[in-house]
């Protein structure tokens, strides 16, 4: 069944685990080659059936890290089986915490970050329409750090001013913002 998003450890490797099929032992040129194939670009680590483990990155601390890990949501995931009833987060979830180990900084897809800003919204109890959320993706930094900070911002100052989140809210925090700098 390969690697399930059963723990934080495993969503490192969401969408980021290859898988190859087991040949014997990978002396031949060929399965070499096949080996880095089923690697590609955006993976980090491999699954070798019937062999074991395989992971990269771009330092030999990064690659044995992520080999800690990956044996760890292996191991996690066995005794998950074992207990009963499996528990797997929503594919947003999934995807939202593999890029937060992966690349933090990295954009998300436009429709993954209205989903995570949208969710931290709730989660502080703001309630954001979609003509703010839309302002926020449209004019500011696409990075989820950014747009996070500037949410944490926009719900100090609006619980400050006892209003609703808009845009005019918004607009006047940040020409506030800019006046005291």
């Amino acid at each position: 069944c390969g690697l399930l998003p059963l723990n934080q450890m495993s969503m490192e490797f969401y969408g980021r685990l290859g898988y190859h099929e087991y040949e014997g032992i990978a002396l031949s040129m060929d399965e070499q080659q096949r080996l880095v194939r089923d690697l590609g670009e955006e993976h980090i680590g491999l699954m070798l059936r019937n062999h074991g483990l395989l992971t990269v990155g771009q330092t030999v601390q990064q690659a044995f890290l992520r080999m800690y890990y990956l044996e760890k949501a292996c191991d996690i995931q066995l005794a998950a089986q074992a207990g009963g009833e499996l528990v797997i987060p929503s594919e947003e979830v999934c995807r939202y915490t593999e890029q937060q180990f992966n690349a933090p900084q990295r954009p998300l897809a436009e429709g993954d970050t209205r989903v995570a800003l949208q969710r931290e919204a709730r989660r502080h109890g703001i309630v954001l329409g979609d003509d703010v959320l839309d302002y926020l993706l449209t004019r500011f930094a696409r990075d989820l750090k950014s747009l996070m900070h500037l949410l944490h911002r926009l719900d100090g100052f609006a619980l400050a001013e006892k209003r609703a989140v808009t845009i005019p809210l918004l607009r006047r925090m940040l020409d506030e913002e800019g006046a005291s700098t």
